[in-house]
């Protein structure tokens, strides 16, 4: 009886499992790309071609190639129709590009089942070899002293470098000539370049002259003024990394001094202020924080807010104490100081040049990084702050350096460069210094670690050589890319 049933069951499933045999399946369509990024200069070819090894089991119905920055068809392709296993080419015309570009692709096949496979591929075409600088700075330089550190990235693409030559008002400041036998591609030049006697409000050409192997001559003029003129800036639009932007507004007193700056972010109606008051010999004595929060929290429960004093050795510009306060906001709106002054730092010792040799916060602090940027006896404070001033440790101290002369419009002249509060980055990097800098190092040789952020800066100027933006980069924790972009507003 057992036998008689499970006959039917075997030819059931015998012929279900030849039926499932009939239907053929095939695997989705799929092509090998060994390089997705590719670099080509005009100097070596006049196309590029795209390869890559297809397999499509059901057959090509159609390729598609797509601009990867909107979608939009580049060109459809029909001649591999029916193809299952073959190279595809794919030939690029290079032709027409006399600048730098970057082409971005999608490759997409489509197979007979209608089923698609696609992948991206980008080719960085490089003009034609071409001697060329990447300055650092910009064309247009309004100088404030008679020197400047030219800097910039010489470089001649695949011809190798013949020279190049430093030429101020037609004299020759500097000149860089390679080896015979040495081939040189790039070159960083950096050389302080000596301006002489300037007469305010006339412009003057730098110019920088390179040359390569192959005959070819490249000519990059910096138009240099020097103004007794310094356009202050109304207010100062902060980028951050984080996307959200801030603005610093700037107010000035009737001797063109800052007296309130604020702060505020973007799409917020808070708004904090610093104000700002003078002695008569021009220093600022007191510098008060205040807050207008318009959230219910603030309003009911209030916020801490602060000053400082600067006091000074009499009859000089030499700090002697700083000193600390809290306050808050009576019923009435007005201020009143809601602590005693506590002594923040004190015992400031100058040498017999008027330089900061030390000072007390929690500990003492010595040797104060001072600098000569351009070898004129100007010495001005270099030290950064990335944490507070009067309890850092040696080892976490970091100073400006590579200074620009070319004036920070934002510097506090007046205000002594110590201050404690959540803002002291953007004051050490706007406020308190009263050149221009591209650089920062840590001070002391026993620190090690990853989490001085070091930063570097860039900067452009406009046509009349005011600075407009300056750019600050680092990278936080040693790995993560990090930036501030400074736009000011005259």
């Amino acid at each position: 009886m057992k036998i008689k049933y499970l006959l039917p069951l075997l030819c059931l499933v015998t012929c279900l499992f030849y039926a499932c045999q009939k239907v053929p399946t095939f695997p989705d369509p799929g092509f090998k790309l060994e390089n997705q990024d590719v670099e080509v200069r005009r100097d070596t070819a006049d196309f590029y071609t795209v390869k890559m090894q297809m397999e499509v089991p059901n057959g090509v119905d159609n390729i598609e190639v797509l601009n990867a920055t909107n979608y939009e068809l580049v060109e459809s392709i029909s001649a591999y129709a029916g193809k299952k296993n073959f190279e595809f080419n794919y030939e690029i015309d290079l032709r027409s590009f006399e600048k730098d570009t970057v082409l971005y692709y999608i490759f997409k096949v489509t197979d007979q089942d209608k089923r698609s496979f696609n992948r991206g591929f980008t080719l960085s075409v490089k003009r034609l070899s071409f001697p060329e600088i990447r300055l650092v700075g910009g064309t247009s330089l309004n100088v404030v002293v008679p020197v400047y550190q030219l800097k910039g990235l010489i470089s001649t693409g695949l011809n190798e470098l013949e020279s190049v030559q430093v030429l101020f008002k037609n004299e020759e400041q500097y000149a860089y000539i390679p080896g015979a036998n040495e081939a040189v591609y790039e070159y960083i030049l950096s050389e302080q370049i000596g301006f002489g006697t300037l007469v305010a409000g006339e412009e003057y050409p730098l110019d920088i002259i390179i040359k390569d192997r192959k005959g070819q001559t490249s000519i990059t003029t910096i138009m240099v003024r020097k103004s007794d003129v310094l356009k202050q800036p109304v207010g100062i639009n902060v980028y951050t990394y984080s996307g959200r932007n801030l603005y610093f507004g700037l107010e000035y007193d009737e001797l063109h001094r800052v007296s309130k700056i604020t702060k505020q972010w973007e799409n917020s109606d808070d708004i904090d202020s610093y104000l700002l008051s003078y002695n008569e010999m021009g220093c600022v004595d007191t510098i008060t924080y205040l807050s207008r929060y318009e959230s219910d929290y603030y309003q009911e429960y209030g916020l801490n807010q602060y000053g400082h004093v600067y006091k000074y050795k009499e009859g000089t510009a030499q700090l002697d104490q700083i000193l600390y306060f809290d306050i808050f906001y009576n019923d009435n709106g007005s201020v009143e100081i809601r602590s005693n002054y506590e002594i923040e730092s004190q015992n400031f010792q100058y040498n017999e040049n008027g330089i900061l040799t030390s000072y007390y916060g929690e500990s003492a602090t010595h040797e104060m990084q001072y600098t000569d940027p351009f070898n004129t006896g100007e010495f001005i404070f270099a030290d950064y702050w990335q944490f507070d001033y009067y309890n850092i440790l040696d080892k976490n101290r970091q100073h400006r350096t590579d200074f620009v002369p070319l004036y920070m419009p934002s510097y506090l002249e007046g205000l002594p460069p110590f201050l404690s509060l959540s803002d002291k980055r953007y004051f050490s990097d706007i406020f308190f210094s009263k050149y221009v800098f591209t650089g920062t190092q840590h001070s002391s040789d026993e620190y090690t670690g990853t989490y001085l952020e070091e930063p570097n800066y860039k900067y452009e100027t406009d046509a009349d050589g005011n600075l407009i933006t300056f750019t600050k980069n680092y990278l936080y924790n040693g790995w993560k890319p990090r930036a501030y972009v400074y736009t000011f507003k005259y």
